[in-house]
């Protein structure tokens, strides 16, 4: 296996031992590549302003049921010889434990800025005369997510460009259905490939000649 490629050299020792990893024999290693940071700004602070009146909220909820339950252990006091003490306080308890989840998710959300340079670094694409290779970390960073693309399954492939030669590569499109706090649905668009990667063309073109396309 030959050990020159395009974008040898630009991941760390780590990562280059993933990529190796994935290889099976006789698979040669065309091109490695990874997203640029900069190109994830826009999600990025999206992610933080939500995270952060997810968490506004979260926190006001958690505010006014420990409040709640301060106000209904001393009301509690009062009626303990009537048997109503525990019940009193029950419920205000439970609504403040049930907005702990949520405060932590968005403070997770909203440090974003800071965690997520982080894992998109972690991300790699690679291609070898197979096939093309998304190697995608998990929220916690530990493990790996591998998805393997062959000539076959890169028929609907298209690029989308952006700024200073940036752009996508786009491999498979998939939608997702939600529904919101009012009961409405809404189906979101996801999009998986090698996603804002520096000098798209070329690397297009090199997908293509590479597996024939």
């Amino acid at each position: 296996m030959s050990s020159n490629y395009v974008g040898q050299g630009t991941l760390s020792p780590e990562l280059e031992q993933r990529v190796q990893a994935e290889l099976s024999g006789g698979e040669r290693l065309v091109y490695v590549g990874q997203p640029k940071p900069e190109l994830y700004r826009g999600p990025t602070v999206f992610l933080m302003i939500f995270g952060g009146c997810f968490a506004g909220f979260a926190l006001i909820f958690f505010i006014v049921g420990l409040v709640m339950t301060v106000g209904a252990a001393g009301f509690g006091a009062q009626m303990a010889g009537q048997g109503a003490g525990v019940l009193a306080g029950c419920f205000p308890l439970v609504f403040c434990l049930f907005s702990l989840p949520f405060l932590l998710i968005g403070g997770y959300m909203a440090t974003a800025p800071i965690w997520m340079p982080k894992r998109i670094r972690r991300i790699v694409y690679a291609l070898t005369d197979r096939r093309a290779l998304v190697l995608e970390p998990n929220w916690f960073g530990r493990n790996y997510t591998i998805r393997s693309y062959t000539r076959e399954g890169l028929g609907r492939m298209y690029r989308t460009d952006r700024r200073n030669g940036a752009g996508d590569l786009v491999f498979e499109e998939f939608y997702t259905a939600s529904t919101n706090s009012q009961g409405y649905s809404n189906t979101t668009r996801n999009q998986r490939g090698f996603m804002a990667i520096d000098r798209v063309r070329d690397v297009e073109e090199l997908v293509r000649l590479t597996l024939g396309l």
